[in-house]
Formats: structure tokens, C-alpha cells, sequence
């Protein structure tokens, strides 16, 4: 289904602005390559627990961001990424929920943030991600670990980004229905960035 073009505007300016952004703070690197990574490339999903035991998960739908990458100085990758926190999905009717003003608050604040401040990428693959996440207007630092890996998919050459963060929802003012939602919350981003 075609997306309202004010929608598809919308997403288009929220990518430009990340983008200027990170030019703006990078280096001036000489082989920067720009990834723009959206629901076509990538995967937002989070998980926690209700009663203790009950698994839930979920997925952002709408999402735009870059990462900017220069092979020779992998360490200075530079990752901006905006959710728009009203489109998500989410079993048992729990999107609904999740919209309220008692958690995502989405007609007040209808943007989930991160914005990279530095990284390590070891020879192995494994890498860690420290930022800034802005949930409900408020911005708090987080880590994200992962992997990324180098492989060939229909004739094309990909770098596969697989990674993980936990956070506590209490700390961007979301402490409805506790204790029979858990506080922690697991978020897992996968993304496939097509090699020039």
C-alpha cells in the first residue's frame, strides 16, 4: 500500500535533517560511505516480559536513519536513527496500549531518537555502539552490542549488523501497569547495508 505522501514527506525530511546532522559532526573523512537504513533494510524489534513469565514482542514499522560509515576508520561510525513511536506492531491489541500517554505518549512526543557518540569495532566482528536515546522527550545514554559480518547475497556484496541493547523503561517516565509489565526491555536491530 502506497504511504500518504505528507507521510512519505515527512520521512524523507526527518532522513535529510539526521543526515546534515552527522556531516556536520563527522570528521572530514575522505571515504565516508552515507547507509540510509529504513523498514527495507532493517529491523526494529523489542521484547519484555508481563506476569514474569509471559514473553511480548514487538516491532517498529516506520523508522529512517543513516549510518555513516569510512571502511579505513570503522571506529568512527556515526549512527542516527528516528522512530516514529505511533506505528508499531505489537500482538493482543498491545500497540493501542503502547500509543497512551501513560507510556510512548506518541501525540505528544511521536519520536523515539538515537544518536551515536562513539564506538568500538573489534578485529573479530563484535561491536559496541554508545549514544544518546530520546523517549518521551527525555534523553538518556545507552549502549547497544552486536556483530557485523561481511557476505554475498543475490550477487551482491552486504555487511550483515546484527545488535542489542536492554534499557529500563522507568527512566523515560513510563511506570504504568508495574509490576505486571517488567521494567527491562530488549531491543534488537538487524540491518543489511548493500557494499558499492
Amino acid at each position: 500500500m502506497r504511504r500518504p505522501r505528507s507521510t512519505a514527506l515527512r520521512g524523507g525530511l526527518i532522513g535529510l535533517f539526521w543526515a546534515a546532522c552527522l556531516l556536520r559532526a563527522r570528521p572530514a573523512w575522505a571515504g565516508v560511505i552515507d547507509y540510509p537504513i529504513g523498514p527495507d533494510s532493517a529491523d526494529i524489534r523489542f521484547h519484555t516480559l508481563v506476569a514474569g513469565t509471559v514473553p511480548v514482542d514487538g516491532a517498529f514499522t516506520r523508522f529512517a536513519g543513516h549510518i555513516l560509515l569510512d571502511p579505513a576508520h570503522p571506529e568512527a561510525v556515526r549512527i542516527a536513527v528516528t522512530v516514529m513511536d505511533d506505528a508499531m506492531d505489537v500482538p493482543f491489541g498491545g500497540a493501542s496500549m503502547l500509543r497512551a500517554p501513560a507510556y510512548f505518549d506518541y501525540r505528544r512526543t511521536p519520536e523515539i531518537r538515537f544518536t551515536s557518540d562513539h564506538a568500538a569495532i573489534g578485529a573479530d566482528g563484535q561491536f559496541t555502539v554508545a549514544g544518546q536515546l530520546t523517549i518521551r522527550g527525555v534523553t538518556r545514554p545507552e549502549e547497544l552490542a552486536g556483530t557485523v559480518t561481511r557476505s554475498r547475497r543475490d550477487g551482491v556484496d552486504v555487511l550483515q549488523v546484527a545488535a542489542h541493547g536492554r534499557l529500563d523503561r522507568t527512566e523515560f517516565g513510563m511506570v504504568a501497569d508495574r509490576p505486571l509489565i517488567a521494567d527491562g526491555v530488549t531491543l534488537r536491530i538487524t540491518a543489511t547495508l548493500r557494499l558499492p
